[in-house]
């Protein structure tokens, strides 16, 4: 055999040598032996050392403090982002795109008089808004003493997670934190809502998936809502300001001014 067709084919081995290599080291990256490195910290029984060492890789950034005018509450939302990429340790969080995580989870309550300090909510939430000082706004006395969010807690396509996809609704508690309820309906997205000065009443609309595609967009209904909160205890009387019928005759009346020949 030539020079030339040994050396043609020796670098053709080491050309398959190589290949051979490349293609077996990507095949241990996929194996059930590289996988079993990984676990669900979701699911698994940690230990506390365990649970500190995994939320080193968490920084936990306290926000700008929310001052409300003649009380000593102060807010602070807590927001967190993950300092690293894990290379051993796959968490529940590992399912979330980086945009599907919440701007704040939580606020923590700090009473400037007493000390003492509380969580909003020891639930899941993802919070978008925090409206206080409803007292500048010209309110009511008893609204006035309440703060305002938009916050999602229901996984509305059920697909495990609470993601930006999610819709978001209007709670409200008092001025300490306490007491926080839902105004708005669990499986409509809040679109926005209004105070009315001088009461202690807003309006708010939503949308209403309709047709049932688990989605929020433009073939779905707006729902426009009179909320008023009725007493000191916190109770409050929410109505539809147009119902089913109202909007059917409303839309039979465009038909017959505008579409009907």
């Amino acid at each position: 055999m030539c020079p030339e067709k040994m050396n043609y084919l020796s670098d053709m081995y080491r050309y398959f040598l190589l290949a051979f290599l490349l293609l077996g080291m990507a095949a241990c990256s996929d194996s059930p032996q590289h996988q079993i490195q990984q676990y669900d910290i979701a699911e698994e029984d940690l230990t506390e050392e365990r649970i500190d060492s995994i939320l080193m890789d968490y920084r936990f950034e306290y926000e700008d403090p929310i001052l409300i005018d003649s009380s000593e509450m102060v807010l602070i939302p807590i927001s967190t982002r993950q300092d690293g990429k894990r290379k051993r340790v796959k968490s529940y969080s590992s399912k979330y795109k980086s945009y599907d995580f919440p701007r704040y989870w939580n606020v923590l309550f700090y009473d400037r008089e007493s000390g003492e300090s509380r969580l909003l909510t020891q639930e899941k939430k993802r919070i978008y808004r925090i409206e206080a000082n409803l007292k500048k706004l010209k309110v009511g006395e008893r609204l006035a003493e309440k703060i305002l969010y938009q916050i999602a807690d229901t996984d509305f396509n059920g697909d495990g997670k609470l993601a930006a996809d999610d819709p978001h609704q209007l709670f409200v508690s008092n001025l300490d934190g306490t007491d926080l309820k839902r105004l708005s309906a669990a499986k409509e997205r809040l679109q926005g809502y209004k105070l009315i000065p001088g009461t202690d009443q807003l309006l708010f609309h939503t949308l209403r998936d309709v047709n049932g595609d688990l989605e929020f967009d433009r073939d779905d209904e707006t729902i426009w809502y009179h909320a008023k909160l009725m007493d000191d205890n916190g109770d409050w009387s929410i109505k539809e300001m147009i119902n089913a019928e109202g909007r059917k005759n409303i839309e039979h009346l465009y038909f017959e001014q505008w579409l009907q020949k």
